[in-house]
């Protein structure tokens, strides 16, 4: 879920290509890896962790 709005997002600023300069087109590439780790890690999360559901109390009865 949050994986996929990193990598739209990270898709979406391809549009930017052709259409800025060569320097600016390399931090955006710089920008796109980074979301791309991003979107990893949150794959990593979303498969990983738990969601509680809603109204459920955390372990120990706290």
């Amino acid at each position: 879920m949050v994986a996929a709005k990193i990598r739209d997002a990270r898709l979406a600023l391809g549009v930017l290509a052709g259409q800025v300069s060569e320097e600016s087109w390399g931090l955006i590439r710089c920008v796109q890896n980074e979301l791309d780790d991003a979107a990893g890690q949150a794959e990593t999360l979303e498969r990983e962790l738990t969601v509680p559901a809603p109204g459920a109390k955390p372990e120990g009865g706290i």
